[in-house]
């Protein structure tokens, strides 16, 4: 009887200790698998951090470099065979895109940029002399750099707002010449040229209706083309898109462009708006009220009909950031082009208008250049005055960046990540 119990106690223990085995091959096991997949998961997350770097130092190869890139370029960003990336640069309005993808092991990444270039900026104002003084009325403030025709300041009574302000200038003043700064003619002339592509996807239509188009620039543009007037209502367009029109452009409040280029004769935006565009408009751009144009949003007209003006009019409480250009190759006195601001508006970049600027009881921070003001009031018009504007360059954002077109050699930087 007590040898049957010892048999029993003896098997029992052998089994005791071969679960025991089994128990810890099996934790050994685990923990050896464990201990692998977390190194194949620091090895995939630094692959991966490895190719995001590659693509922040193609991109920056892109910001830095004056090749062209307008083709697929590959590059060996250390000349080891390990590390490769693919770069593109293309035109985009008055802007750049840059495109860089890489890939290493199973591991890929990608990313698009918009670029513009360091701004050279040295003024808030300039008029150009045209033997008139420049009349400041209500609560006008000039601060920074202003370059003032020959005969100087002085207050005003138009409508009825005298001039309030304790000083006429509230920075330093240098006296202008005839002409304005210069702009490359040739090449503002080129902005308005199509630039077609055979990948790009063409769609014919008149009206976009409660659309939603979202286009990447790694994938072929998106060109929505009308031989007529295009009417755009209720819709979403982003990214890599192209309007063009043979005729005007009308955009309801209810829709949302997001860096998308437009070509057109007259561009009409309804009150309430919001969004980033590029206009190049052949003729005419009217803005209702209360329209928000993000930044880098631009407005460049030129009329071709050359007894005609070019006009870019704002209407009240607008707001945009970026560039406008008025521009009229051959001027004459009847067909100035005019920029205008209606009341409590505020622009913030640079304004360019070899014709009339106006701007009431608005305000701009940042650059204007015109040949003349203006104010339409009640009692009249009045050239050559400013009622209620304040114009200020030092108020302009140290993040601001102008077109690349301005100076192809100046340093390039980004401006936004796109998608």
């Amino acid at each position: 009887m007590f040898q049957c119990r010892f048999h029993k106690s003896k098997g029992a223990a052998l089994i005791y200790a071969v679960f025991i085995l089994f128990i810890s091959v099996l934790i050994g096991t685990g923990l050896t698998l464990l201990y692998g997949f977390e190194k194949r998961q620091e090895k995939s997350v630094d692959f991966q951090e490895r190719v995001l770097r590659n693509v922040d130092s193609g991109l920056n190869v892109l910001l830095s470099s004056q090749e062209v890139y307008e083709e697929w370029t590959d590059l060996d960003l250390f000349e080891e065979q390990q590390d490769s990336v693919r770069l593109k640069r293309i035109p985009w309005g008055i802007y750049q895109v840059g495109l860089c993808a890489s890939s290493y092991k199973n591991k890929e990444a990608r990313k698009s940029i918009l670029i513009g270039s360091a701004p050279e900026i040295n003024h808030s104002l300039y008029l150009a002399e045209m033997n008139q003084a420049l009349s400041l009325g209500g609560k006008t403030r000039l601060a920074g750099l202003c370059y003032i025709p020959k005969k100087g300041l002085k207050r005003s009574n138009v409508e009825d707002q005298p001039y309030i302000g304790s000083k006429l200038m509230f920075g330093r003043k240098k006296t202008s010449d005839r002409s304005l700064p210069k702009i490359d003619q040739r090449i503002f002339e080129q902005l308005f040229f199509i630039r077609e592509s055979d990948e790009d996807s063409l769609i014919y239509m008149d009206q976009i209706m409660s659309e939603e188009i979202d286009r990447s620039f790694f994938e072929s543009t998106v060109v929505v083309e009308s031989s007529y007037d295009m009417a755009i209502y209720e819709s979403t367009i982003n990214g890599n898109v192209k309007l063009l029109c043979n005729g005007d452009v009308t955009i309801d409040s209810k829709s949302s462009l997001n860096n998308v280029v437009i070509y057109c004769d007259k561009l009409f935006i309804e009150a309430g708006f919001k969004g980033s565009i590029q206009v190049f408009a052949r003729d005419s751009v009217f803005i209702d009220d209360e329209v928000n144009l993000l930044y880098p949003s631009v407005i460049y007209a030129r009329q071709i009909n050359n007894d005609q003006s070019a006009y870019i009019q704002f209407g009240e409480r607008c707001r945009m950031a970026g560039e406008i250009i008025a521009y009229e190759k051959n001027l004459k006195r009847d067909n100035w082009p005019l920029i205008s601001f209606e009341e409590e508006s505020v622009f913030q970049g640079t304004m360019f208008c070899n014709g009339f600027v106006e701007l009431k009881s608005s305000l701009v921070a940042g650059s204007v250049s015109a040949l003349k003001s203006i104010y339409h009031g009640v009692s009249g018009s009045y050239e050559n005055t400013f009622i209620n504007a304040e114009i200020d360059q030092n108020q302009l954002s140290e993040s601001f960046l102008e077109g690349t077109w301005h100076n192809l050699q100046h340093r390039k930087m980004t401006i936004c990540d796109l998608n």
